[in-house]
């Protein structure tokens, strides 16, 4: 075994480690606030959460996205420095929009947010700009392949987070708001990390005109690919939210607690891909095209097939894990297991869509999924209950895994792939 592959399988193996600490910690927290808020609070957190996660997805404008495939190949020296800077300052940027289009939706719509009470509101959304930067931060440092940096934020901010809801939520008895607060807590340390490498090489930078030039460059990037990140959010959030206006809280946080079980499965292919993301800096995205096209089909069955397992024992574990107040949930996680293998294979090809300079058609492949996830649940929800929101998101899976087939087998016909020497940016 060749040191290059030792080294790639010890970074993976790593930040396995970190996710499954993190995953741990995900458990628990879900138990902590699934026993101690019960359906009806631990549907309001959900709800608050989804609102943030959908105003981040917004607000983030693929930033992070963009720097990589800018930076491919060019992931250290003078270059980083300056975009490591540029993400920074956008990052204020966008949060200050964010919290104005916030303030400006609920003095106009205030009915939007259901029975979310603005304390509640408030709470979550302190964290935005923390949220955001975190994912500006982390794809910095996997993109100079420093993942270990940002393992042990991941593993400090998720420490420091479940001693803080067992504070709020069970010694203090601050409920909802305390579990909220203890997120945002938590997010901050995680974000920390790559701020203070930020900090560190803010000397290196080439003042404000090259500021201006790449900050320029990554929103004129930004542009065209952050389509695809809304289209996330439509696939991720909006269930929850039209769940909440139509169903209520309960119904809210037995759907969310599903969907929140069935997200900690992807793991391993999250930590794969933030390795991939590495590579795709350091070796160009036809070097890492060769050692992903082997991962992609092994990894989906691996956790299609851990999702199996899962789905089957979820009658015993699953109660034992958030109380016998949440035996909905069994049901809707064993119906949304099968999709697991669809949400593994597109998170694994997402660093050629981004490697490859395909911004504007992976933004109208996902805006597409993300739109018939949406409508399927507009529609649906309110005539077939919760089930409504699991047969929206297998509608959007089935879209989603044609395209990603299709870029697969793009990759696969390049003639560039055989080529050792042709690992740039297409």
């Amino acid at each position: 075994m060749s040191h290059s592959v030792r080294a790639m399988l010890w970074t993976v193996g790593r930040t396995v480690g970190a996710k499954l600490y993190s995953l741990l910690v995900g458990v628990l927290t879900l138990t902590v606030t699934a026993r101690w808020l019960g359906p009806e609070g631990r549907g309001e957190f959900a709800a608050a959460m989804a609102w943030v996660t959908a105003f981040v997805s917004i607000s983030h404008c693929s930033l992070a996205e963009v720097a990589s495939q800018r930076l491919a190949g060019q992931a250290h020296g003078q270059r980083f420095n300056q975009v490591a800077l540029a993400l920074a300052t956008a990052a204020i940027g966008v949060s200050i929009l964010a919290y104005a289009a916030l303030i400006g939706l609920f003095l106009l719509r205030p009915t939007m947010f259901g029975t979310l009470s603005p304390w509640l509101l408030l709470c979550a959304f302190i964290g935005l700009p923390w949220m955001i930067w975190e994912i500006y931060g982390t794809a910095l440092l996997i993109i100079c392949e420093r993942i270990m940096l940002a393992n042990i934020g991941l593993v400090l901010g998720r420490t420091v987070s479940i001693l803080l809801v067992l504070l709020a939520v069970g010694a203090l008895g601050w409920g909802v708001s305390g579990a909220l607060l203890a997120s945002v807590l938590g997010q901050m340390l995680v974000a920390a990390m790559p701020a203070w490498m930020v900090w560190r090489n803010w000397h290196a930078s080439h003042g404000p005109v090259a500021l201006k030039q790449e900050l320029a460059g990554l929103f004129s990037g930004g542009v065209r690919l952050h389509l695809n990140a809304i289209g996330s959010m439509l696939m991720g959030s909006t269930s929850v939210i039209i769940l909440n206006a139509k169903l209520g809280t309960a119904a809210t946080g037995q759907f969310q607690m599903a969907q929140q079980l069935v997200t900690i499965l992807l793991v391993l292919a999250q930590a794969t891909t933030q390795m991939l993301y590495g590579r795709l800096g350091a070796v160009g995205v036809q070097g890492a095209w060769r050692l992903q096209r082997r991962l992609v089909p092994a990894l989906s069955l691996l956790t299609l097939l851990a999702g199996g397992v899962a789905g089957a024992l979820a009658p015993w574990w699953l109660p034992w894990v958030a109380g016998a107040g949440f035996a909905d949930a069994v049901p809707l996680f064993q119906w949304l297991v099968p999709g697991l293998a669809v949400s593994a294979f597109s998170t694994l090809m997402a660093p050629q869509w981004i490697g490859r300079g395909l911004f504007l058609t992976a933004s109208l492949c996902s805006l597409s999924a993300g739109g018939v996830n949406l409508l399927a649940a507009w529609w649906w929800v309110p005539r077939m209950g919760v089930m409504g929101a699991v047969y929206a998101q297998w509608s959007a899976l089935s879209l989603a895994l044609v395209t990603n087939l299709v870029l697969f087998w793009v990759c696969e016909r390049d003639p560039r792939r055989r080529n050792p020497e042709a690992g740039g940016v297409s």
